[in-house]
């Protein structure tokens, strides 16, 4: 039973208060989460609700090539310049300065490996394995792969490396501008 000074109050007002206190109330649970449980609504947000959700910010790497050679990197068939990009990524990649990313190489047809996720190359791969030389001349990002020189006549499996080699976006600016220009003309 509601008190006899709630009966003269509109019911559409009525309505209005009850809204805004739910509306506090959420309110108040956002704040206490992410203040007190260090919580990331706004990862939480973005998992449940795609629109307007940032990609990882990535490129094929035929992106930074192709950036490359707007910058005046000379990739022709006489130059050496694309082994010294290829020498720099593949430093900046072990290094864990800039990101790549691909598609393992793990299964015998293409049409198996164009399936598959592309993943973080982690900085070790870098250690054992090179950019391969089509780099140079591939028309489709799907060719650029890693490749290790070190391979086991026994094992076919332990060469094996990433295929269709992408590398952060941001790699496009400052890192190709500055970093990769101090691997030029090293071969």
């Amino acid at each position: 039973m509601l008190p006899q000074v709630w009966l003269n109050v509109p019911s559409w007002l009525l309505g209005v208060l009850f809204w805004l206190s739910v509306l506090l109330v959420l309110i108040g649970i956002v704040w206490l989460t992410s203040m007190h449980l260090s919580l990331d609504l706004h990862a939480i947000w973005n998992s449940l609700w795609p629109i307007g959700r940032k990609l990882p910010g990535r490129v094929p790497l035929l992106a930074l090539r192709d950036e490359a050679a707007k910058r005046g990197w000379d990739f022709g068939s006489e130059s050496l310049e694309i082994a010294d990009l290829a020498d720099a990524i593949m430093q900046a990649g072990m290094d864990g300065s800039i990101t790549l990313w691909g598609r393992d190489n793990r299964n015998m047809y293409d049409s198996l490996n164009k399936q598959e996720v592309l993943e973080k190359v982690p900085p070790s791969h870098w250690k054992d394995f090179k950019i391969s030389a089509n780099f140079q001349t591939a028309d489709d990002n799907f060719e650029v792969q890693s490749y290790s020189a070190r391979r086991s006549a026994e094992n076919r499996d332990d060469w094996k490396g990433n295929l269709d080699l992408h590398i952060e976006k941001a790699a496009l600016g400052r890192w190709l501008r500055v970093e990769a220009e101090k691997f030029r003309g090293r071969n």
